[in-house]
């Protein structure tokens, strides 16, 4: 009798050591009965489910996660192997399910053999959700770097051919000359695509487009990025202003922001109608309205090309830079200036583009 007094004292101790450990750790602890039902919890698990019932922990698993679960669960409980896996739980004061890896190990009493299990559930929902931004970004950047890749070997190779056909017809100065002018306008395509570039990466850190303010003609300037857009997409422009506008801004800037949203009207927008740009005076600022008819945006789609600093999705980057990264400079551009960005779409009336800059602007 003495000696199951002693062996049942030692039990208690060792249960009792086993909770003041179980109650000091971070983690949630539990222990299951041979047929693997839970029936203990410490502290941690009342904490964050708000149950003080261990055998209810299936009620708070999230119902994607239940089945598969529950199957691993009795595979091992049934051939006694150590347990493992990944599942979201919900937590009792925000109602999120959080992702926590669960592992658990059959634990053989030396005396009468029966099987018990302790187990833990640790919280990794940040660091998962932070190696899921970390992949996606991987995959995004991979796939823009292949899109920007196929976009510079054209202006890259109409350049070399180009090089090549004056070496070979050097004396023809004609031949040269004409040439000469395709090496040039190849180059500054390649360098527009890399300047892009550079300028996304700057505004999706969070930083501003750098400007240089000075008097500019805005007629003058929408006119010539009217004219640029007409050499690639032909006559399908109506160029609309019939006052002067004298501004203190960034010329080369203007002109972008205009040739960026009139591109992307052409390529997106119906090709059978034109295509309107006009400047308005609007007294302390002016406005320049680019409208096409066509298949209306989606309110997602005009939400995130109204703030595509946002980007999330690169497939929205097209094979020639579409809306995704045009946009994004468009945006960082009038940013700069301090205007403002307007778009207004559906399928009576077309898709407008308003750009609203202050007539000056300090640098």
């Amino acid at each position: 009798m003495f000696k199951n007094v002693l062996k049942m004292l030692k039990t208690k101790k060792r249960e009792a050591d086993f909770s003041v450990l179980a109650e000091a750790l971070p983690q949630i602890v539990w222990t299951a009965n041979a047929a693997g039902k839970l029936n203990y919890t410490n502290a941690r698990w009342l904490e964050y489910s708000g149950s003080d019932d261990p055998a209810a922990w299936i009620q708070f698993v999230h119902p994607d996660d239940v089945e598969r679960v529950g199957e691993i669960w009795k595979n091992c409980v049934r051939n006694r192997t150590n347990y493992e896996t990944e599942l979201r739980l919900l937590r009792k004061h925000d109602l999120i399910f959080r992702w926590h890896i669960v592992r658990a190990v059959p634990i053989e009493n030396k005396n009468d053999h029966r099987i018990h299990w302790i187990g833990t559930n640790t919280d990794t929902h940040d660091q998962k959700i932070f190696i899921q931004s970390l992949e996606k970004e991987r995959e995004l950047r991979d796939r823009f770097v292949a899109t920007l890749t196929h976009d510079l070997r054209s202006p890259l190779s109409a350049a070399k051919m180009s090089a090549e056909l004056i070496l070979r017809r050097l004396g023809d100065a004609g031949l040269v000359e004409k040439n000469a002018k395709r090496v040039v306008s190849a180059v500054n395509r390649a360098d527009g695509m890399i300047r892009d570039l550079l300028d996304a990466n700057l505004i999706r850190a969070g930083g501003v487009l750098a400007i240089e303010p000075e008097e500019c003609d805005i007629a003058l300037i929408a006119r010539e990025a009217i004219d640029e857009m007409i050499s690639v997409h032909g006559e399908r422009f109506d160029f609309i202003c019939d006052v002067k506008i004298v501004a203190k801004v960034d010329g080369e800037a203007i002109k972008r922001m205009i040739e960026k949203v009139c591109h992307n009207s052409a390529k997106y927008g119906n090709h059978e109608t034109e295509i309107s740009v006009s400047v308005r005076d609007n007294q302390k600022t002016f406005l320049i309205k680019i409208h096409n008819f066509g298949k209306a945006l989606s309110e997602q789609d005009q939400k995130y090309l109204l703030n595509p600093s946002e980007l999330d999705d690169f497939s929205r980057v097209t094979a020639s830079l579409g809306w995704g990264l045009g946009l994004l400079i468009v945006k960082g551009a009038v940013d700069a200036h301090k205007g403002q960005l307007h778009l207004i779409s559906n399928d009576i009336d077309g898709t407008q583009f308003t750009i609203e800059i202050p007539k000056s602007i300090e640098n």
